[in-house]
C-alpha cells in the first residue's frame, strides 16, 4: 500500500539545501561552506538510510528554512530579482514564501525560470508536512486537531518524521469544514500551486509515482500537464493513482484554481470573460460554459 511508502524517498525535494555561509561545528571547529553544503545534500539524499537522529535533526533544518526566505539563502539568491519587483510588501516571513507560491500558482510571466525552480523545490519540500508551511503551523492548529486527530494523534509512522503530506491532504479533502479563514487560505494557495505542478504534492508524489514514471517520464511538469497525462491513461493507472485522481476531479469540479491544465488553457477566456466571478462553487467553470458561444472564445 503506498501509505507506507518512507517520506523521505526521493529527496531531490531537497535539493535546494545548499548555504554557501561558514558555520560552526558542535566541536568547535570551522566548516567551510562548501564542506557544510557537500554534507547537507549527501545527508538529504540518503535520509531513507540515516538514524532516526538524523533523521530529526533534518527535519530540524527543514521547519527553520520553512520560517523565513533569510533563512533560506539559495532560495533568496535565485529569487532575489522577484522578491525585490514582485513580493517588496508581503509581511516579512512566511508571507514572502507565499508571495512566490502564488506568483507561481498562478503562472506569472514576471517569474524566472531559475525563480520558478527554486520555488517548486522549496514546496514540494514543505508538502511533506503542514508544520513545514508557515501559515498552516500557525493557524490549522485547530483545524489540525478537529479534522485531522486520527492522522497526528500519535504522531508520524514509525522511522518517518514527517506526515508524508497526509495532514495536508486531509484538510484539502475537508476544506468545507475548515473553520479558520487563514488556514483555509493556507490549504486553497497549496491545492492550487498542486495543481498547477504535481511536484508540489507530497501525496500525490507518493500515490503516482509508479504511474508517472510508467506513462508520463516524458512530460514536463507544469501548467497542469501531469495531471492531463495522468487523466489519459486513467484506465490502466494503480488503484491508489486513481483514488487520487477522483480527489482532484473533486476539487477541480468545484474550484477552477484546482485545475491547473484548464487554467493555463483558459487564462485568456477567463480574464475576457469571467475576470469579476470568484473562484468556489464551479461559479468560474459555469461562466466560461456560458461564453462558449462567443467569437472570440478561443
Amino acid at each position: 500500500d503506498d501509505d507506507d511508502d518512507d517520506d523521505d524517498d526521493d529527496d531531490d525535494d531537497d535539493d535546494e539545501v545548499k548555504d554557501a555561509r561558514t558555520v560552526e561545528d558542535d566541536d568547535g571547529s570551522m566548516l567551510s561552506g562548501s564542506t557544510r553544503t557537500d554534507t547537507l545534500l549527501c545527508l538529504h539524499h540518503a535520509r531513507a538510510n540515516v538514524s532516526a537522529g538524523c533523521k530529526a535533526e533534518l527535519f530540524k533544518r527543514d521547519v527553520i528554512r520553512s520560517q523565513d526566505v533569510d533563512f533560506n539563502p539559495q532560495l533568496k539568491s535565485r529569487c532575489s530579482s522577484e522578491l525585490a519587483s514582485l513580493c517588496a510588501h508581503a509581511p516579512h516571513g512566511g508571507g514572502v514564501l507565499a508571495c512566490l507560491e502564488r506568483l507561481v500558482a498562478a503562472d506569472e510571466q514576471k517569474v524566472g525560470a531559475d525563480c520558478r525552480s527554486a520555488v517548486v523545490q522549496f514546496a514540494a519540500m514543505a508538502s511533506q508536512d503542514y508544520r513545514l508551511v508557515p501559515a498552516m503551523r500557525v493557524d490549522c492548529v485547530g483545524d489540525v486537531s478537529r479534522l485531522c486527530g486520527e492522522i497526528t494523534a500519535f504522531g508520524p509512522a514509525q522511522s518517518h518524521v514527517t506526515f508524508s503530506g497526509r495532514v495536508i491532504h486531509c484538510l484539502r479533502s475537508k476544506r468545507s469544514e475548515v473553520r479558520a479563514s487563514r488556514c483555509g487560505e493556507a490549504v486553497d494557495l497549496l491545492a492550487k500551486l498542486a495543481a498547477f505542478d504535481i511536484r508540489t504534492d507530497r501525496r500525490a508524489v507518493l500515490m503516482c509515482r509508479q504511474d508517472m514514471r510508467q506513462h508520463c517520464s516524458r512530460v514536463r511538469p507544469g501548467r497542469g500537464a501531469m495531471f492531463e497525462c495522468l487523466e489519459r491513461h486513467r484506465p490502466v493507472l494503480t488503484r491508489v493513482c486513481t483514488a487520487l485522481l477522483r480527489e482532484h476531479d473533486s476539487l477541480a469540479s468545484r474550484n477552477v484554481e484546482y485545475d491547473g491544465a484548464l487554467r493555463a488553457a483558459c487564462s485568456a477566456e477567463q480574464a475576457a470573460f469571467c475576470a469579476r466571478v470568484q473562484p468556489g462553487d464551479a461559479a468560474v467553470l459555469a461562466c466560461l460554459q456560458a461564453h462558449l458561444p462567443q467569437p472570440a472564445f478561443g
